[in-house]
């Protein structure tokens, strides 16, 4: 590996850093798709409705 890479995981907060940074951004987009998902749920009754 790079020396760059060694001296980056050698520094303990900075690996802290970039590992919630990871986790914060699964969460943000785990959000996004389950809003995604609930927007989806409630246009399909409506969808269905009309189309009765």
């Amino acid at each position: 590996m790079p020396e760059v890479v060694h001296q980056v995981l050698a520094d303990p907060i900075l690996v802290g850093m970039i590992l919630l940074a990871i986790f914060v951004n699964a969460g943000a987009l785990g959000l996004k798709w389950e809003r995604g998902r609930e927007a989806m749920d409630d246009a399909e009754p409506r969808t269905r409705s009309q189309s009765e």
